[in-house]
């Protein structure tokens, strides 16, 4: 380490700086000897300064002491050499290994290569700069160098230079040279050490720094030391991060060595490995470098260089070739291609095509051309096939009616037939292609969401009807296919499909839809249902009406299935209508014709009339599509029950009247021909009779028009009834004492009899209802139990309360009614008129007027009876009958 000065005080100041960072990483001599393969001992000589070590040595110290070279050689301040003397200003027993005066500020970087012979050097931008020459117009050299170096020095600086290039050790230098103002400057020159594994021994780096401030702080060292320090501390670490910049831009600048001579060796194997021909030309086309794969030319490799690629050109694409390739060096044209045949060593012909690139020199000038060439004779042997078959598709396409065409993803057409071009008024096939579907579309924009559907899913979309304008105006209808058309990655480029004419379908369909719409206008008016069946599939289709019917819309029934229908059907008529069905499958009956209830919204049950037949069969025989309509005929069932009950009602009153007249000519004929008969007698036989004699007639004609009169009575009553002239006008009364004035009416008859007749109702229970009505009820009730009652017999009345009614009951022990006794009775069937026990007899009226008067107050009447244990009549006020007890076995019991 030779630092221009005393070498024994170098080598003293190294040991102290080496001893200063190994305690200031709190390091033993051991631990350093161990990390940089040294004995304690020879470390122990390293830091008194008696030894110096080798530069191998010291490359150890850096990663053992976590520093750099550089930083191993920032001396204190006793390095640097008086400016008057020379001489170290400092003693090398002063302990300032902390005070780092070195802060040099970096000039610029001198890369020096010696290893071919040859110096060449390389300066950096800053040097230049520094130096005062142009980059452009000065080129780097030693002799430039010197010309700014004091005179005294250049021989130092010569043979400092000299000796780098030849040794490893570190080396340092200071000169003084004269900078572009004219000012004196002091220079810092430090070798940037290579190693033992450098690949080019003879490459050295210099960094030139420039100390001049750091002397100057030499002066100014007496008057502000503590400053000066501190100036010194901040130029230090200045200086090392110039250091580590420096370092960072030799490493780049060794990277991109190592990275263009990889290119070159990648750029050597590239063209030996490819199936491509890659070569490079000069600017006239003369081959300077060709890869392995001209081989396939069978020439020998060497033998191409030098010769000009326009040497092997088939004559026939001589002038073509030609013309691209000064084309090309005219214009500078980048990735210009051209086919062409090119001669091969056994005189064969391949076919290639060549893409060729300029190769710029540092000032954007073409200097040299790459060529990547590609044997395409394959390809075209391939496309001659293709186009064969391609010619083969043409004719096949042309033969067919449908139209098939191709387009880009924009819609315009680049392949068709001729069928294609007919269906849109074309005859010329080269005129319709490079329209775009927009052009004869009247609704372009459905067939650009057809074609974007197909992009979007990738699969293909049938049967897209669209309206389109020929080439002569007129209107047509057209059927598409859009199916995907991909590229050899998968990747969608455009649309294909087949097209159809369908302008007479469109018509015909249009002609049946008028039909149609006038049929469905049709049953519009009629106010029925229209309906198909698929019997296989079960489908079924209805219509608004339909599902209007049953009080819903169609779109609440959809989707729509046979088992829409049989849900909505009455469970009791499902049956019977699956019959009908069956037995017109089988062809027991033409048609289907059936009434039956279908369930509304609502809850209740519509009455519906459904007529259909079955269109047609399978192969088998079995029936397919069925159709038919449903009509809604609850009014008219309705009206049929109105008009069914008022027959009833009509019949019921033809009979009454019957009755009426029955009773007339029959029941009141006979007593009053009795009465005339017995008024005859007395009147010619008045005279002859006793008094006894007299007075038994007298009673009898007295019993004859009591009879007539109860018979008018009832009469009246019934006819009243019957007009529904009678109100009923109810009032709170004691139903004891009613039942009382009626047990009054009828006391007579229970004494003739000897029958005991007790009441036991509660005085005090009231009913609210029309007196005189209640008591006729009361006396015909009683005066029929009296009838049917037998010679001592007994009759109670009785009356309980249950809530807000009241049922009375009297009950009998007479003869009693079998069941169809009971059957007739409220008739006017006189098989139900039966004789009292001693031969009374009665109208028949008076249950038929009891029944009448009860249901004008809201209330019910019945009957219980067994044949020879008597007979109970029940009636409320009001409500209905359930919910009492069995009376009548009670007291029988």
């Amino acid at each position: 380490m030779n630092a221009g000065g005393d070498s024994s005080n170098l080598v003293k100041l190294f040991g102290k700086r080496i001893k200063y960072l190994r305690r200031l990483s709190s390091m033993t001599q051991a631990e350093l000897a161990e990390r940089v393969g040294l004995s304690r001992r020879q470390i122990s000589r390293i830091e008194l300064g008696r030894s110096s070590p080798h530069f191998s040595t010291l490359e150890k110290f850096c990663p053992a002491l976590k520093t750099n070279i550089f930083q191993l050689f920032l001396f204190p301040e006793d390095i640097i050499p008086d400016q008057k003397t020379g001489a170290p200003s400092g003693s090398p027993e002063d302990d300032r290994n902390g005070q780092l005066l070195v802060s040099p500020s970096l000039a610029g970087l001198w890369t020096i290569c010696n290893s071919s012979g040859r110096m060449e050097m390389e300066w950096s931008a800053s040097l230049f700069r520094y130096l005062g020459y142009s980059r452009s117009s000065v080129k780097p050299s030693l002799k430039r160098f010197l010309h700014r170096v004091d005179p005294e020095c250049r021989t130092e600086l010569s043979q400092f230079i000299a000796s780098s290039l030849h040794e490893r050790s570190p080396a340092r230098l200071i000169i003084r040279m004269k900078s572009p103002k004219g000012d004196r400057r002091r220079i810092l020159i430090l070798k940037e050490p290579q190693g033992d594994d450098c690949a080019n021994p003879g490459l050295i780096t210099l960094a030139i720094l420039d100390v001049t401030e750091i002397l100057e702080l030499q002066d100014r060292l007496t008057l502000n030391k503590d400053q000066l320090e501190n100036d010194l501390k901040e130029k230090n670490r200045h200086l090392v991060r110039i250091y580590e910049q420096a370092r960072q831009e030799l490493s780049i600048r060794r990277k991109i060595q190592e990275e263009l001579k990889h290119q070159a060796r990648l750029l050597q194997n590239i063209s030996d490995n490819v199936f491509d021909l890659v070569s490079l030309t000069d600017m006239e086309g003369n081959f300077k470098f060709v890869g392995a794969s001209h081989k396939i030319l069978g020439y020998d490799l060497d033998s191409l260089i030098g010769r000009n690629v326009m040497d092997f050109i088939h004559p026939e694409d001589y002038p073509g070739v030609l013309e691209v390739f000064e084309n090309f060096l005219l214009h500078k044209i980048n990735n210009q291609k051209v086919e062409y045949r090119y001669r091969r060593a056994d005189g064969s012909y391949l076919h290639l095509e060549t893409i060729g690139s300029f190769i710029l020199d540092d000032h954007g000038n073409p200097r040299e051309i790459i060529f990547s060439t590609r044997d395409i004779t394959e390809r075209r042997q391939k496309e001659k096939q293709i186009r064969k078959s391609e010619k083969r598709f043409r004719e096949i396409l042309d033969s067919i009616e449908d139209g098939y065409y191709e387009t880009n993803l924009n819609g315009t057409i680049t392949f068709a037939n001729r069928a294609g071009a007919r269906i849109h008024g074309y005859s010329d096939l080269d005129e319709y292609i490079g329209l775009n579907f927009r052009q004869f579309c009247r609704d372009p924009e459905k067939v650009v969401e057809t074609f974007m559907r197909v992009l979007e899913s990738g699969k293909p979309d049938a049967a897209v009807p669209i309206e389109m304008t020929r080439k002569d105006g007129s209107v047509g209808y057209a059927e598409l296919s859009v199916t995907p058309l991909t590229n050899r990655k998968g990747r969608i480029k455009g649309f294909r499909g087949i097209g159809r004419d369908i302008t007479e379908r469109k018509k015909a369909q249009d002609d049946l839809q008028v039909e149609r719409l006038r049929l469905q206008n049709v049953i519009k008016a009629t106010g029925v249902a229209a309906w198909e069946w698929n019997v296989q599939s079960g489908d079924h289709v209805i219509d608004e009406r339909w599902a209007e019917i049953i009080g819903f819309t169609l779109q609440e029934l959809t989707p729509v299935s046979i088992s829409t229908w049989q849900n909505a059907v009455h469970p009791d008529d499902l049956k019977m209508v699956n019959t009908l069905l069956d037995k017109h499958f089988t062809g027991k009956l033409s048609h289907l014709d059936c009434e039956y209830r279908m369930r509304h919204r609502q809850g209740h049950w519509v009455w519906v009339q459904d007529l259909g037949q079955v269109a047609t069969y399978t192969s088998e025989g079995k029936p397919l599509l069925m159709y038919g309509t449903l009509s809604d005929i609850t009014q008219k069932k309705n009206d049929s029950e109105k008009l069914k009950k008022t027959n009833q009602e009509l019949k019921k009153a033809i009979a009454e009247k019957n009755m009426f007249l029955s009773i007339i000519s029959h029941d009141l004929k006979s007593p009053l021909a009795g009465l005339l008969s017995l008024s005859s007698f007395l009147n010619h036989e008045l005279e002859t009779l006793s008094e006894p004699e007299l007075r038994r007639i007298t009673e009898a004609v007295h019993k004859s028009a009591q009879g007539v009169f109860e018979l008018l009575n009832d009469l009246l009553e019934w006819s009243v009834i019957c007009r529904k002239t009678m109100e009923c006008k109810t009032e709170i009364c004691n139903l004891y004492h009613l039942i009382q004035e009626a047990i009054n009416s009828v006391r007579t008859a229970c004494q003739q009899k000897d029958i005991n007749l007790v009441c036991s109702v509660p005085m005090d229970m009231t009913v609210n209802a029309d007196m005189p009505m209640i008591l006729t009820v009361l006396r015909n009730l009683l005066f029929n139990a009296v009838k049917f009652s037998s010679r001592g017999g007994k009759i109670s009345v009785t009356a309980t309360k249950k809530d807000s009614r009241t049922q009375i009951c009297i009950l009998d022990n007479g003869v009693g009614m079998d069941q169809t006794q009971l059957s007739r009775l409220f008739t006017m069937d006189r098989r139900g008129r039966h004789p009292g026990t001693q031969g009374e007899r009665g109208t028949g009226l008076g249950l038929i007027i009891c029944r009448e008067l009860i249901a004008m107050h809201g209330g019910e009447i019945w009957l219980k009876s067994r044949p020879g244990q008597g007979t109970g009549v029940f009636f409320t006020l009001p409500g209905h009958s359930s919910g009492f007890g069995n009376e009548l076995d009670t007291a029988q019991s």
